[in-house]
């Protein structure tokens, strides 16, 4: 058996099993990762991060996040995921409050800071690829939406276009599980997939659910989801940043730019904090 130290931690609700490289006795398989995440016979996680708080993998970064999803696949940007590793090297003293730092996140560079008021912000890549996307059929529906690639891919559509989505605009009424693996997997987005937003604005706060990929799940929030959302929702000109998201959770992150199309900054704040940490005996 193989004793692990790790420590779990929650963006807005978007839950991550954080260890460091230092205390890694070997590395880890597909398999371990899978169990880690699994809620009943693991630790319990929607992602798993190694950090390593020695200089980053890319020039000038501070440290360096191999991510991984709940299915043990990995390679993509996981905004939460990026800013619980932020906080998680924040409380290991490798870096200081109010200072921006460079780190490497799944082998491409990046910049945050821990914010003086406990709250995380990442700055993420303004190079975006933004589209259209119009007549996709899914059980049954005809729905029109926007593609989204971040780092992560994402479909980002109006949660009211869905036929029978909604009893009194009420996001809760959503049948997520219906829509959410059909479009995830729909041939339009193959080979790879995409993660699923859906959206409605109302009182001016941008509320967005998410059915994610590597889950095959709804995550109680998914940053890179609502950075996503909101740059559409910026591009059709129905808010204006800074945009509040509320996530499934009801925490709010803050999604901030100066033009939705062809930004000079693109950063997302919000709450990260540690849950509790402990060891977990993996077998082999």
């Amino acid at each position: 058996m193989k004793r692990l130290a790790f420590s779990k931690m929650t963006g807005a609700g978007n839950d991550f099993i954080v260890i460091d490289q230092k205390d890694l006795p070997a590395a880890l398989s597909k398999e371990d990762i899978v169990l880690l995440c699994d809620r009943k016979y693991g630790i319990g996680a929607d992602g798993l991060m190694v950090v390593d708080g020695k200089a980053g993998t890319l020039r000038a970064s501070r440290f360096s996040v191999d991510f991984y999803n709940a299915d043990g696949l990995g390679g993509m940007l996981c905004g939460n995921g990026a800013r619980c590793a932020l906080a998680f090297v924040r409380d290991a003293g490798i870096i200081r409050a109010g200072s921006t730092v460079r780190f490497a996140f799944a082998g491409v560079d990046y910049s945050g800071e821990a914010l003086a008021d406990g709250r995380i912000r990442i700055d993420l890549d303004t190079a975006f690829e933004l589209r259209a996307v119009k007549g996709l059929e899914a059980e049954g529906s005809t729905m029109d939406g926007w593609f989204v690639d971040l780092g992560s891919r994402h479909f980002v559509l109006d949660a009211a276009g869905i036929e029978e989505s909604m009893s009194h605009g009420d996001m809760g009424d959503l049948p997520i599980a219906k829509f959410g693996p059909a479009l995830r997997y729909h041939p339009f987005f193959a080979p790879h997939g995409v993660n699923v937003n859906f959206c409605s604005l109302k009182d001016g706060i941008l509320r967005v659910r998410t059915w994610e990929r590597g889950v095959e799940g709804e995550t109680l929030a998914c940053g890179t989801g609502s950075t996503a959302s909101a740059l559409v929702y910026a591009l059709r000109a129905l808010v204006n940043p800074p945009v509040r998201v509320r996530t499934r959770s009801g925490e709010d992150l803050i999604v901030d730019f100066d033009s939705p199309s062809s930004p000079t900054y693109l950063t997302l704040t919000g709450n990260a904090r540690l849950v509790f940490s402990g060891s977990f005996s993996l077998p082999g």
